[in-house]
């Protein structure tokens, strides 16, 4: 009698990284559930309605939204993103932006012109001189570079919209939201449990569902 050899063993599943949020695999429930006009809807949020591997760039979002603004006549209304930085020298907040020239000059009074999405470096020979060098960079070699978003004309407007009371005041019109917000987002966590974005968007209604219920049911109790 032959004997055959022995095959060797299935290598072993591969496992997903310490910390990290493992994908669920899409059931046949969630798409019995989905709602006719998910697709429809999907595209209206989602600058590109086909399933992306990757995340979105936050500046293609900002695209989409600022398109629906138009379309529904109305406006983007935030906070501004914060310009932060971890030593005690100029911020960005220090430099003056023309967003109509597309020129930003540092607190020392040099200019430099831009395009957004870019980052701006000064002139090495000027900063090399510069009085104020040691307030505006550490580098020992090189300009300062500031970095202007693609988005900086959206910043730059909300940015002298939180500097008057008036802004201040339309800005906390959205403490209701970003509280309902602030719900969903402990509930269903910082990552998404899927690779596409048609099922993150069911997910994340699932979620706004179970919010509302449990708001609904919050508001029962008190009421009885």
């Amino acid at each position: 009698m032959r004997l055959r050899p022995l095959e060797p063993p299935p290598p072993p599943p591969r496992r997903p990284p310490r910390n990290s949020v493992a994908p669920a695999r899409r059931s046949t429930h969630d798409h019995d559930a989905n709602l006719g006009d998910h697709d429809a809807d999907l595209a209206d949020h989602d600058p590109d309605p086909s399933d992306h591997d990757g995340p979105i760039p936050v500046i293609t979002m900002v695209r989409s939204w600022r398109s629906r603004c138009r379309v529904t006549r109305s406006e983007v209304l935030c906070k501004p993103w914060v310009a932060r930085n971890s030593t005690a020298l100029f911020t960005k907040k220090d430099f003056h932006v023309d967003m109509r020239r597309l020129t930003i000059t540092c607190p020392a009074g040099e200019e430099e012109s831009f395009t957004p999405g870019a980052t701006v470096e000064f002139d090495p020979e000027t900063c090399a001189r510069c009085r104020l060098r040691a307030q505006c960079t550490m580098a020992t070699a090189g300009g300062r570079t500031v970095t202007i978003a693609e988005d900086e004309r959206l910043q730059h407007r909300l940015r002298k919209l939180v500097a008057t009371p008036a802004g201040r005041r339309r800005l906390r019109e959205r403490v209701v939201v970003e509280h309902r917000l602030a719900h969903v987002g402990q509930r269903q966590g910082r990552r998404a449990r899927y690779f596409r974005t048609r099922a993150n968007l069911f997910d994340l209604r699932r979620a706004c569902a179970v919010q509302n219920l449990e708001t609904a049911h919050q508001a029962a109790l008190k009421a009885a």
